[in-house]
């Protein structure tokens, strides 16, 4: 039995006690049953969607060790793996941008956010539960 993974677009909206929206950066999420991870190291909108596929995929394999992991077992399984709800079948040729053009955009930088690194890793948690600055709860 396979074990389908996802790959959405997130945008992250950090909010304070009275639910008050303090910053927004955006990113993607990438799940399956087993593990989780997430980056948002994109500062707009526009530049997580002139991502295509391929890149979205390259951004969080480039954002994550985890990621990359998860990203390398699930291809050569053949599970299903979904980018923005589609069926990914490997890299686009038509891509809008290449991930390395985002990349020098925003210098490779890893932005934080009251201390926490912002590309985080989670493991055996539902994403919904995925806080900032749990860096890699994979033991």
């Amino acid at each position: 039995m396979s074990n389908p993974m996802y790959l959405p677009r997130t945008r992250f909206e950090t909010l304070d006690r009275s639910g008050v929206v303090l910053s927004t950066t955006y990113g993607a999420r990438i799940y399956e049953d087993i593990g989780c991870a997430y980056s948002n190291l994109l500062d707009t909108e526009e530049e997580l969607r002139a991502l295509a596929a391929g890149a979205l995929v390259e951004y969080m394999r480039d954002s994550s060790e985890t990621a990359k992991e998860m990203i390398d077992v699930v291809l050569e399984l053949g599970d299903p793996f979904y980018v923005d709800d589609e069926l990914y079948a490997g890299d686009d040729a038509d891509e809008e941008q290449d991930f390395d053009d985002v990349d020098d955009q925003t210098d490779g930088d890893v932005k934080t956010d009251n201390g926490s690194t912002t590309a985080t890793e989670c493991a055996s948690l539902p994403v919904s539960l995925a806080k900032p600055g749990a860096a890699d709860a994979l033991a």
